[in-house]
């Protein structure tokens, strides 16, 4: 049996860094059609010159947030009010330890969120975040 709920913890709220509500050079709004189109499109290249370490084609905010809590193993949820669908790349320094020189030189991604797509990690004392429980399994029956 499965079930879901909400539990309050400490999250990452992402916002916009920036009071103009303008996005960072490597966030752009993506096509209408860009669910139609997603696979067609090249991947953005980032404004840094460097390998991008992620990146996401039609994708949305909470996409993005998403995909930061897989990374960083921390909660992040969309607070930017930012609608629609957007393509972004972010490069930053990889969380094992890499020593190539390209990765000593990439920022925290904490520093590239705010740099690249122009949004800031904020952490806050309590979230709302969706668990799935699962209360019971059973082996399946043979037919």
């Amino acid at each position: 049996m499965l079930t879901r709920e909400r539990r309050q913890q400490e999250v990452y709220a992402l916002l916009l860094a920036r009071a103009d509500r303008r996005t960072g050079p490597d966030l752009h709004r993506a096509p209408d059609d860009c669910i139609d189109s997603a696979a067609d499109r090249p991947i953005p290249q980032s404004s840094t010159g460097s390998t991008a370490t992620t990146h996401g084609r039609c994708a949305t905010i909470a996409n993005l947030a998403t995909l930061l809590s897989r990374i960083l193993r921390v909660e992040f949820v969309d607070q930017t009010g930012l609608a629609g669908r957007w393509d972004f790349v972010l490069a930053f320094t990889a969380l094992a330890a890499d020593t190539s020189t390209e990765q000593t030189t990439l920022p925290t991604v904490f520093v590239a969120l705010e740099e690249q797509l122009g949004l800031r990690a904020e952490r806050n004392a309590r979230g709302s975040v969706e668990y799935a429980i699962i209360a019971a399994a059973h082996v399946p029956a043979e037919n």
